[in-house]
């Protein structure tokens, strides 16, 4: 059985749309970032490659993509976790507020300055 493609799906249920995609996250427990708060990057990648992999294809099938934002910029607040869960590209020292852009907030730079995903 063929696959269906989910651009034409969009596109035919609700009329060519325009799309955006935000609040796409990734998240880790603070117990497992304590010792390392970088750790995690390659996983965090990972999953950014394969969404816009998707979206890449996406918007070959013809589907009017206007953006897509990871969640978050820095990790943050949630009011479902508190901050037991890690969602940024920027991490937090919420002890001294030092920023410190991760491994995955530099790959994602990457990707948006050069408007070109590497595989």
């Amino acid at each position: 059985m063929a696959r269906v493609q989910p651009a034409f799906v969009i596109r035919a249920r609700f009329f060519d749309p325009l799309l955006e995609f935000f609040r796409n996250r990734f998240a880790f427990r603070v117990k497992f970032l304590q010792l390392r708060p970088m750790h995690g990057a390659d996983r965090r990648i990972a999953f950014h490659q394969q969404i816009l992999a998707e979206l890449a294809r996406a918007i070959a099938d013809g589907a009017k993509v206007r953006a897509y934002h990871a969640w978050s910029l820095v990790d943050n607040f949630e009011w479902t976790d508190g901050y037991t869960q890690r969602y940024g590209l920027t991490y937090i020292d919420f002890r001294t507020l030092k920023r410190t852009v991760k491994d995955s907030g530099l790959w994602y730079g990457r990707v948006a300055a050069s408007n070109r995903l590497a595989i």
